[in-house]
């Protein structure tokens, strides 16, 4: 009976593997950060957003060892989009200094508003965000924009089927008469043979006619 190593080494990534309940699994480490990245409220948030909802971008930042700086990053960009947003808000709703020595309660009221406001818009923003992937937004955007052209080719694909349905009996009776006066025609001697011709080319386009229309329809199914 062969033995199986604990260790091995594989020559062609250059990574060695441990066996680990009967699998053989690589030994991976996480590269360690140069420099200690404090991580506020904002990052913390957000690294759990990330844990929970996307758990690739999650493994790579961690594994690359850019977590900490990302996320510390992240942390003062939200800070200071907050401060900037709650200058705005207060600009623009007239939450000035005037009115905190006039009516202190008041203005504490109106800023933990707009605070909170502020807050929310940089939850859904920066650390909330929702990713809409791209390849999903442009098929849709194609949609639309083909869409007047999706629904002239489905009236025709419907105006064809109408006219297929009831035309091809009415086209087979057309071929068949043009095909027996043709022939009663060249055996009786009453028209030469370059009339009878034509009749016979007439016959052969009335008849093939619904089938060509039946060709395109399926092409229109093909190209919807």
């Amino acid at each position: 009976m062969t033995t199986l190593k604990n260790t091995l080494h594989d020559s062609n990534n250059g990574l060695d593997y441990t066996m680990v309940n009967g699998y053989y699994l690589p030994n991976l480490t996480v590269a360690a950060p140069t420099e200690q990245h404090p991580t506020g409220r904002w990052g913390r948030l957000h690294k759990r957003y990330l844990k929970e909802h996307h758990p690739i971008r999650y493994n790579q930042l961690l594994l690359s060892g850019e977590l900490g700086s990302y996320l510390a990053k992240l942390d003062k960009q939200a800070e200071e989009q907050l401060a900037l947003t709650v200058r705005q808000m207060q600009e623009a709703e007239g939450v000035t200094e005037a009115l905190k020595a006039a009516d202190q309660l008041e203005w504490v009221r109106r800023m933990n508003s707009i605070r909170n406001r502020a807050e929310e818009i940089i939850k859904s923003e920066l650390i909330l965000y929702k990713e809409v992937p791209t390849m999903a937004v442009l098929k849709w955007m194609l949609k639309l924009a083909l869409f007047p052209l999706l629904l002239l080719l489905i009236l025709a694909q419907w105006v064809g089927i109408f006219l297929t349905t009831f035309s091809t009996i009415l086209t087979n009776l057309l071929a068949g008469l043009f095909f027996f006066v043709a022939l009663a025609s060249w055996v009786m001697k009453l028209a030469d043979g370059g009339e009878v011709l034509k009749m016979l080319i007439t016959a052969f386009v009335v008849f093939v006619l619904p089938y060509i229309a039946i060709a395109a329809i399926a092409k229109i199914s093909f190209f919807r």
